[in-house]
């Protein structure tokens, strides 16, 4: 185990991507929302417009916060104060941030509507790809890795759907608060700029890092699918049991499943905890 471990170790130093090469990879995101459009254009529309409205709700909370304040302090100093208008920007305030929930509601539904529309359609764009390959190319151990990394991210696709409009919505949030911050206090801009660099630059290091360990972990994770289907299976069920096998595949499955398990572990600790840093 110890030296599969530190083999796991150098093949994810290996094969970790440069930022060069991180960021050459954006030249796929056209391609990737084209063909999400393709699929199902309105959902994506009503997803991408449901964000863009959602990216400006935080500045429209703090202004109106600053409206409520300015009123608290405005009847405080008047000498027959009145609350009519204050609690006229309580409600609006209580309005936006109700609006801001039902459309973060919205754009989860859609974010995994779309996720499952276009994995379903991966699929089948694989099924009908791997007809067209020869068998010879099909028993060579690195074509298949490659065939199985293409049809397990698939399902990621999901995620990387999400996270890349997440950061557009983040952008504009970021925007509009930076228009604000001109308006009120522009060398806050400065504060707000070092805040972000770091967040950004730890996110694209382990981001690269965790497809490293994936893509390490190809071969490895083909072994504990074949495990888990030969281990639990009417059609294998009786040569395992003949052969006395159960304890050998259940055992060999538990290493195998326990060394991953403990190296994505560290990787998503020592995320979580440099994002709090950050």
């Amino acid at each position: 185990m110890a030296r599969h471990n530190l083999k796991s170790i150098k093949d994810l130093n290996a094969g970790k991507p440069s930022f060069r090469a991180s960021f050459s990879a954006f030249r796929f995101i056209p391609r990737f929302f084209k063909e999400i459009w393709e699929h199902h254009s309105r959902m994506f529309l009503l997803n991408f417009t449901a964000r863009l409205i959602n990216a400006f709700s935080p500045v429209a909370i703090l202004w109106t916060g600053k409206l409520i304040i300015d009123e608290i302090v405005t009847q405080m100093n008047n000498t027959s104060p009145s609350t009519d208008l204050l609690w006229k920007y309580v409600a609006l305030e209580f309005a936006i941030v109700l609006f801001a929930d039902l459309v973060n509601r919205a754009i989860t539904l859609t974010d995994g509507l779309l996720g499952d529309l276009y994995a379903n359609a991966s699929s089948i764009r694989i099924i009908k790809k791997t007809s067209e390959i020869g068998i010879s190319e099909l028993e060579d151990p690195d074509f298949y890795d490659k065939l199985e990394r293409a049809r397990t991210q698939t399902s990621s696709r999901v995620n990387l759907l999400s996270n890349i409009l997440g950061q557009f919505q983040s952008l504009v949030s970021m925007v509009s608060l930076i228009a604000g911050l001109i308006y009120f206090e522009p060398w806050l801009i400065a504060l707000l700029i070092v805040s972000i660099i770091p967040s950004f630059i730890n996110e694209i290091h382990f981001s690269a890092t965790s497809y490293s360990l994936a893509r390490s972990w190809t071969t490895e994770r083909r072994e504990l699918d074949y495990l888990r289907y030969i281990g639990a299976n009417d059609k294998t069920a009786r040569e395992i049991k003949l052969f006395g096998l159960t304890g050998f595949i259940a055992d060999r499955f538990k290493r195998l499943s326990d060394e991953y398990y403990n190296l994505n572990k560290k990787l998503a600790i020592k995320r979580t905890a440099y994002a709090g840093v950050f």
